[in-house]
């Protein structure tokens, strides 16, 4: 499996963050978006995106949208499956444009405000069970539950190595059979196209 050092997708992450906000992010909100993006497609690295990123497509959010008719995808996606659903995965030709898409769906998308506010006020709480309550306001980014995917988060900040959040211990081990499936909700996949579809 490719690999990609937590230290390098941390820089890439603080960089997009800093160019969508117009301000830093603090230790605390950048650690938990990069836990995110790291149980999520493992930086684009793990389960079905290995194969992508082996072809130079990167994903580092699950962002999807619906195959066409015809089962096909889309220029700039590439076929794939989350929940056992045959979807489209956005593909990027870099880190840095995957970690912008990813960031810009989490925090910044204006056609899901109601979602992207809360996840971004949670964000800076510390508190993982608040930052996954605020990913399933409305559409969701994800299908399990809420406390499942607080766990997951926490064993993220684990695995990079960050300062425990004000949460709830989480079971032991990284849930990398989740990751690997590309869990995120297809709803904010779905509003990425508005801005990223089609676009390298």
């Amino acid at each position: 499996m490719s690999s990609l050092p937590h230290a390098e997708a941390r820089s890439i992450l603080q960089d997009a963050w800093t160019q969508l906000t117009g301000s830093a992010p603090s230790e605390r909100e950048l650690s938990f978006v990069q836990s995110i993006a790291l149980m999520e497609t493992g930086y684009g690295r793990i389960g079905q995106f290995e194969k992508f990123a082996a072809n130079g497509q990167y994903n580092w959010g699950a962002l999807e949208a619906a195959r066409l008719p015809d089962g096909s995808c889309k220029a700039g996606m590439v076929p794939g499956i989350d929940s056992g659903k045959q979807v489209c995965f956005l593909a990027f030709d870099s880190d840095v444009k995957a970690a912008k898409a990813y960031l810009w769906n989490l925090i910044s998308n204006p056609y899901m405000a109601a979602r992207t506010a809360a996840t971004r006020a949670a964000l800076a709480t510390g508190d993982a069970l608040a930052v996954a309550t605020a990913m399933k306001t409305s559409l969701g980014w994800y299908t399990t539950s809420i406390e499942a995917y607080r766990d997951m988060i926490v064993n993220g900040l684990k695995a990079i190595g960050a300062a425990p959040p004000a949460a709830r211990p989480a079971s032991a081990g990284f849930p990398w059979a989740y990751a690997a499936l590309g869990i995120g909700g297809a709803a904010g996949a779905f509003w990425a196209l508005k801005r990223f579809g089609g676009k390298k």
